[in-house]
């Protein structure tokens, strides 16, 4: 041991690491060597280890503070925080145990760097300063406490705060200012950390980098599990919005007491201490206690089917299912149901697990509302491949998905795949990543993809098509790489071959009967040429066969404003009724319905065909009786085939609708536009007469009659203008005189 001691203080690290380890070969459980050997391994870098050996020696002295404070300083050095600082609130009870408050004061300040909005650091902080008699600190802290509190909307425990504040110190000007401020119903200023403090190397790691490190996934999800976990355990308040995450676990309607919600609190702690030094067993029945007393967050499933996953396999996935849930474990939940039921041997499972994982991974290269789509298309791939019964190809997949994600950096590779494929938009779904990773040979395909992705950004388009059909050698059949291609020559400005390539991989689809992929493939084609009515026609079938309706109605209507634009009138009709006939028999959009039925009946205008028009326009006025200009139509209709008396009826019929929806403006300016159409008609014109002098207020009726004149008069119809006008005059307003004078002018032009 003494050599040991020299070593270490000549800073002699890894010597002084061998000492200890002789020492304890000689004496297996003493506290000293273990301590001693602990700090040596953390000297060097040596994490954990020296964590595993930190964590026997505070099984042997579990009053000693010091295993606990190191391994805090550990986790913080492995950017591991919320583990250092549970830990950093468990070393302070023991320093004050020890009578020693300024390492207590250190450890909780650790907690404050890392957690300045935790009202029980702080309170804590208090309560020790004020005990050695240094009062300006617990003032700083007990306000610190109090804003947290305020913000948090516990007004009651912030002016308790402030006013205990004054108590102990009442000249402390900071404290003074906060007491007006809460007497006058002011917030207090938001706490803010200090800058600067005992320890200055983790202030200055988060001066110097600005970034996440670099973990896997599973390290990724154990990082916010904790966190989760430790946000609850030290703000069992209920204010904290985990608060809620606490429930009866057989029936979460019934609240549980109190005793039992500290219960819960209590068994997190344990199971996550019991993690830290490494005794999973443990940690998994204090987090099975947890959750049966209330716990149920994903975040706790998550720890104990992390706990389990490589001892209790059953139960594992049970809780890991559970943790699915949460997309911030999804990814790592399913990866390791994945992981289990692959060693298990289970591959029809195992590859639905880690597609599962596969997707939550890709959603992130992509914007958010890309990710329904994504979520569709690897549930075909995944049902595609359970249809094939090939177990080989279901194993290569699970190892491919798991190779690609289980590293560090794993975000960065799925992004720079992503950026190899096309480019995903709302015509044109994405690509599914896993489409690549699970090639033959793909890492020298990627790495091909690559040095095409680059060649593509200097412009060099034609070496870059090059370099595709060298990739292409190493798996010729694969569509996906045909498609990159064909991307390639859009890029190139040859369309006309880029369709004729994405016809052959959609075919080449459907020969593999994968009509999902089919579909998305031949959608590029039909964005490059949206006139080609093969596509549109071959879309449709496809679209049907798997039953994806609402999907082929779409293709139906857009087939149909193509025979539209080409004046093909005939067929654009026909198409559009069979779009009606389609949406029938499924719960469409009566929006929708009304779109189309308006286009079917502009058609009919068109052609001249006003009895086919009139008996659309009575199938719209059905299914929405508030539009006016339909109701028009009705009546236009009526007069052009002659059939005055039906016109009238129908005009009549539409204005008691109105009134009786309290809407005669809308009847006025209905009988208003037609009478612009046929200004001689007197029935038109006893209509608006009666319609107006129906408004409540006479001053609003003459005033819309007045603005209707002045729109008739821009649109150079002075006939309709001047009907109008003499309307005016027979309702009587005060200044008819005026009115007279402008009927008269215009009768003189």
């Amino acid at each position: 041991m003494r050599q040991g001691h020299s070593a270490a203080w000549d800073q002699r690290w890894d010597q002084a690491a061998r000492y200890y380890r002789e020492a304890l070969a000689e004496i297996p459980e003493d506290y000293l060597a273990l301590n001693s050997l602990g700090l040596a391994l953390m000297e060097q870098g040596q994490y954990e280890d020296a964590l595993q050996v930190y964590r026997k020696a505070a099984k042997r002295s579990p009053e000693d503070p010091a295993p606990q404070e190191n391994m805090a300083k550990i986790y913080e050095a492995q950017d591991r925080i919320e583990e250092a600082v549970l830990l950093s609130f468990q070393a302070p009870d023991l320093y004050l145990k020890a009578r020693n408050a300024d390492r207590a004061v250190q450890n909780l300040q650790r907690v404050s760097v890392y957690r300045p909005q935790n009202m029980r650091a702080h309170t804590q902080l208090a309560v020790i300063y004020e005990r050695i008699g240094r009062l300006p600190s617990a003032v700083k802290e007990y306000l610190a406490a109090a804003s947290i509190s305020q913000h948090q909307g516990d007004a009651q425990t912030a002016r308790q705060m402030v006013e205990y504040a004054l108590r102990i110190q009442p000249s402390n000007q900071e404290a003074i200012s906060s007491f007006e401020r809460i007497r006058s119903g002011k917030l207090l200023p938001i706490h803010q950390p200090a800058k600067t403090g005992p320890f200055g190397r983790v202030g200055q790691r988060d001066k110097n980098s600005q970034r996440e490190p670099l973990r896997d996934p599973i390290e990724e999800a154990n990082h916010f599990a904790l966190g989760i976990i430790a946000d609850l355990v030290l703000d069992p308040s209920e204010t904290n919005p985990l608060f809620q995450s606490i429930h009866n676990a057989e029936n979460p309607t019934i609240e549980i007491s109190e005793a039992d919600r500290v219960a819960a609190l209590n068994h997190l702690l344990a199971a996550v201490e019991a993690h830290s030094r490494g005794r999973s067993v443990q940690a998994a029945g204090e987090a099975e206690k947890a959750i049966k007393a209330g716990a149920s967050h994903p975040a706790v499933y998550y720890l104990l089917g992390f706990l389990l996953y490589k001892s209790d396999l059953a139960r594992a996935i049970q809780a890991l299912s559970r943790s699915a849930s949460d997309d911030h474990l999804a990814l790592a939940s399913e990866l390791l149901i994945g992981t289990i039921l692959e060693e298990q041997q289970s591959y029809e499972e195992a590859v639905v697990a880690y597609l599962k994982a596969m997707c939550q991974a890709d959603i992130t290269t992509l914007p958010t509302e890309m990710g329904s789509s994504l979520r569709v298309q690897y549930h075909q791939i995944s049902e595609q491949l359970i249809k094939m019964q090939d177990e080989e190809k279901m194993r290569f997949v699970c190892r491919s998905i798991n190779v690609q994600l289980m590293r560090r950096g794993w975000r960065q590779q799925v992004s720079s795949i992503r950026q190899l494929l096309p480019a995903a938009s709302p015509e044109a779904p994405p690509n599914a990543l896993v489409m690549l990773m699970t090639l033959p040979n793909s890492d020298q395909i990627i790495t091909g993809l690559s040095r095409a992705q680059r060649l593509v950004n200097t412009n060099a388009l034609l070496p870059a098509l090059e370099e595709l059909y060298f990739d292409l050698q190493l798996a010729p059949t694969e569509p996906l790489l045909h498609e990159l291609i064909a991307t390639m020559m859009v890029k190139r400005e040859h369309p006309e071959a880029a369709i004729e390539k994405y016809l052959l991989i959609s075919k080449k689809y459907e020969l593999m009967d994968d009509r999902n992929q089919a579909v998305r493939v031949l959608t590029h084609a039909q964005q490059l040429s949206p006139t080609n009515l093969a596509i549109h026609q071959r879309l449709i079938e496809l679209l049907f066969a798997l039953e994806r309706r609402d999907d082929a109605i779409k293709q139906y209507l857009d087939l149909a404003e193509t025979y539209y634009r080409m004046a093909d009138l005939d067929k654009a009709r026909a198409t559009y009724l069979n779009v009606l006939r389609l949406s029938q028999k499924n719960e469409t959009n009566k929006t929708w319905n009304i779109e189309v039925l308006k286009r079917v009946a502009d058609i009919d205008l068109q052609r001249l065909d006003w009895r086919q028009a009139l008996r659309i326009f009575d199938q719209i006025r059905s299914l929405d009786p508030e539009d006016m200009e339909t109701r028009a139509s009705l009546v236009e209709l009526n007069y052009r085939l002659a059939q005055d008396a039906a016109a009238i009826s129908e005009l009549d019929s539409a204005v008691t609708y109105y009134d009786q929806n309290n809407n005669i403006p809308t009847a006025m300016r209905m009988v208003s536009s037609l009478i612009g159409i046929r200004p001689e008609n007197k029935d038109l014109q006893d209509r608006l007469f009666a319609v107006s002098h129906r408004m409540k207020n006479m001053t609003d009726a003459i005033s819309l009659l007045d603005s209707y004149a002045d729109e008739l008069l821009e649109n150079k119809n002075k006939p309709a203008a001047m009907v109008h006008l003499e309307t005016i005059i027979a309702l009587g307003p005060p200044n008819t005189m005026e009115y007279r004078k402008v009927l008269e002018q215009l009768r003189s032009e």
